[in-house]
C-alpha cells in the first residue's frame, strides 16, 4: 500500500455517452495530484464503450469482467489497487480537478474512515432531478450513516477490514458498506467540496421508475434495513385498500373518495415528510409526493422482478 495514494475505480457498463467526459475529468485530477492511479473495469458493454477505453485509454489499467454485480466489479478494482484510499466514481459522473485534495483533507482533519458526497446536479437537470435531488440533499456537511458508492472515497484499510462491498447484493450495496463499517467502528463523513457531477441523470419519468425498479432488484439483499422495505411491501397494499374502499364502500362518494385519497398517499406522504424533518427546508410539496409515488412503484416492480427470477446480476442501471 502506497501512503497517501488513491486508487481510483471505475465501473463501466454502456456509458459511451459520458464515459471520456468521466475519464479526462478523473486524469486531469490525477495530474494535479500527482500520487494516484486509474482503474477501469468494463462489465460487458455492448455500445461501444470498451473500444473506447482500449483506444483512447492505453496509458490506464482496463479490465473486461463481464457478468458480475457492481459490488464485485468494485471490488475486483479494489484488488488491483495498491492506493491508501480507494476512490469510487461511477463512470457517468465527473469530478473537479482538485477532487483529491479535498478528500485528503477530510481524512487529515477529522476521523473519518471515507468520505464524499451526494452526487450534484448538471445545469441541464430537469424537474424530475431537481425536486428529487432538493428531497435528498444535505445541505450541511458531517457524519452520515453511509454514502453512495458513485461518489465515495475510503481508506483501503477499512475496506478491508469489513472485506469490501457484499457481492451478492445487486443493488444497495453502498448501503450495506456504510452500515458495515459503522458497526465496525469506522466513521463516514460528508464532505460537500469531494464533489461529483451525475451526468447520466433521469430524463423522464419513465427513465426515473425504471432506475427505480433496477435499485429495487436488490431490496431482498439488505432485509436488515426493514423500514424501506417495510413501507415498499406495504404501500401497494395500502393502494389496493383504497381502491376497494372507494367502489365497494356504502357511502356518499365524498367520503369515500377521501378515504381512497388518505389510503393511496399515506406511505408517500410519510416519507416526503421523513424528509421535510430531516431536511429542516421545504421543497415543493405537491412534485414530492408525486415522486414518491413513482417511486414505490419502480421499487415495488423491481422487486417483483426479483421474485419471478427476471433479474439482472450484471452492473445494469437502467434508464
Amino acid at each position: 500500500m502506497v501512503p497517501g495514494k488513491f486508487s481510483v475505480i471505475v465501473p463501466v457498463f454502456n456509458s459511451r455517452l459520458h464515459l471520456k467526459l468521466c475519464l479526462d475529468s478523473v486524469l486531469t485530477a490525477i495530474g494535479k495530484y500527482g500520487n494516484a492511479e486509474l482503474i477501469v473495469l468494463d462489465n460487458g458493454s455492448t455500445d461501444g464503450s470498451y473500444e473506447i477505453l482500449q483506444q483512447d485509454y492505453k496509458g490506464v489499467q482496463i479490465c473486461s469482467v463481464p457478468g458480475l454485480t457492481i459490488a464485485a466489479v468494485r471490488n475486483h478494482g479494489a484488488e488491483l489497487s495498491n492506493g491508501e484510499y480507494l476512490s469510487f466514481i461511477d463512470s457517468d459522473c465527473v469530478i473537479p480537478d482538485d477532487y483529491f485534495q479535498r478528500a485528503l483533507e477530510v481524512f487529515c482533519s477529522t476521523h473519518a474512515d471515507a468520505t464524499g458526497s451526494m452526487v450534484a446536479l448538471p445545469d441541464t437537470a430537469n424537474w424530475i432531478e431537481r425536486n428529487w435531488h432538493a428531497l435528498h440533499e444535505r445541505k450541511t456537511e458531517g457524519y452520515v450513516n453511509y454514502l453512495n458508492s458513485g461518489n465515495l472515497v475510503v481508506k483501503s484499510a477499512a475496506f478491508a477490514q469489513v472485506k469490501g462491498f457484499d457481492t451478492r447484493l445487486r443493488t444497495g450495496e453502498d448501503a450495506d458498506l456504510g452500515n458495515r463499517l459503522r458497526h465496525a467502528g469506522g466513521e463516514i463523513y460528508e464532505c460537500h467540496a469531494v464533489r461529483a457531477i451525475h451526468l447520466g441523470i433521469p430524463r423522464s419519468l419513465g427513465q426515473f421508475v425504471r432506475r427505480q425498479a433496477w435499485y429495487g432488484q436488490g431490496m431482498l439483499g439488505y432485509l436488515h434495513l426493514w423500514r424501506p422495505v417495510a413501507t415498499m411491501l406495504i404501500y401497494p397494499m395500502l393502494a389496493l385498500l383504497g381502491v376497494l374502499a372507494f367502489y365497494f364502500m356504502h357511502g356518499p362518494l365524498a367520503v369515500r373518495l377521501l378515504i381512497f385519497l388518505l389510503l393511496f398517499n399515506m406511505i408517500p406522504a410519510a416519507a416526503v415528510t421523513y424528509r421535510l424533518r430531516r431536511l429542516g427546508h421545504v421543497p415543493p410539496l405537491l412534485p414530492a409526493l408525486f415522486l414518491y409515488h413513482c417511486f414505490y412503484v419502480g421499487r415495488f416492480f423491481g422487486l417483483a422482478r426479483t421474485l419471478v427470477g427476471g433479474a439482472s446480476r450484471s452492473y445494469r442501471k437502467e434508464s
